[in-house]
């Protein structure tokens, strides 16, 4: 893969645009982040929740957390030819789901737990709240944990730059104006 702010692609693809994945915990900015940089370039937004929603692409339906058992499988599968094209920019909350060779960058999205913990709640989000509660809980319990409010972020960015290489990875702390 292509270091950080070249202009070209990876030698091993055919890609003439560049994949990015978005990533971060639920509440972050995701989706509006993919949303406007979509709508600032050609690169075509992929929600994964919603397509694993339209194509079936799940195990099944948590119900005591309102939400859909991810196959990764079945979503890899669905993503292959997909990727292969280019051109695409990725919402999801995990890096570690997909292969390292469809992504030639990618962005971990951050914010305060209070302010995760607000969004969650507007959004009436069982998983995610119940998620992010632990989350804070846990990193409240922890108070020799260096990043505390931070801790969730940190342990997905250790995750995105394990999974795809650290200088394919772009941290962003701060919020943005709604979005998963």
């Amino acid at each position: 893969m292509s270091d950080y702010g070249s202009d070209t692609l990876p030698s091993t693809t055919n890609r003439t645009q560049p994949n990015i994945l978005v990533t971060g915990t639920p509440g972050t900015g995701k989706t509006t982040t993919c949303e406007m940089i979509a709508d600032a370039t050609s690169l075509q937004h992929i929600d994964v929740s919603r397509l694993v929603k339209e194509k079936g692409l799940h195990e099944g339906y948590n119900e005591e957390f309102d939400t859909f058992i991810l196959d990764d499988e079945k979503l890899c599968d669905e993503l292959e030819d997909v990727m292969e094209e280019g051109g695409k920019i990725v919402d999801f909350h995990s890096c570690e789901v997909f292969p390292e060779r469809w992504f030639d960058l990618v962005i971990v999205l951050r914010a305060d737990n209070g302010v995760l913990y607000g969004r969650l709640e507007q959004r009436q989000s069982l998983c995610a709240i119940h998620c992010s509660r632990d989350h804070i809980v846990r990193t409240a319990l922890t108070p020799d944990f260096p990043t505390l409010p931070n801790y969730n972020a940190s342990r997905q960015q250790l995750r995105a730059k394990e999974d795809h290489g650290e200088h394919r990875v772009r941290d962003h702390a701060g919020g943005s104006r709604g979005g998963a």
